[in-house]
């Protein structure tokens, strides 16, 4: 594993607590709140609704965590990543793909585009951020 590139993430950070052990720059997903509190967790299948992305690892349930929403951000990744293709959730445990390994429809599950591109699963690298959700009518 490698962290790539040189540009420094910003932050648009939010304190949330860890609704189960979590890794280091993994997309997240809203699991509830509770007293104030959001509760995230891994997603439960790929094209689930990002939250944010992990800024630290959290190694139990109830750790304060920080999540970031906002600006840039490293993401781990399960393969490698092109250079400006959307970014998206891979997998359960929260890593990031290109659109060039799914079919990429609706919206949901993208955390934002890659500014560097990564050669191998667990690789490190930035995104621009842009959480959201593709609502129909």
């Amino acid at each position: 594993m490698s962290i790539r590139g040189t540009q420094a993430a910003s932050t648009d950070d939010y304190s949330c607590r860890a609704g189960e052990v979590l890794a280091q720059y993994r997309a997240v997903v809203l699991d509830s709140i509770e007293n104030g509190d959001h509760i995230v967790k891994y997603p439960s299948a790929a094209r689930d609704v990002a939250y944010g992305i992990t800024q630290e690892a959290a190694a139990a349930s109830g750790d304060r965590i920080s999540v970031r929403r906002g600006g840039t951000s490293y993401v781990e990744v399960d393969e490698a990543t092109t250079l400006g293709r959307v970014a998206m959730i891979a997998d359960t445990v929260g890593r990031v793909e290109d659109t060039a390994s799914n079919n990429w429809a609706s919206g949901d599950g993208v955390v934002g585009s890659f500014d560097e591109a990564a050669t191998a699963s667990g690789d490190k690298v930035i995104v621009k951020l842009n959480l959201y959700e593709v609502v129909t009518a």
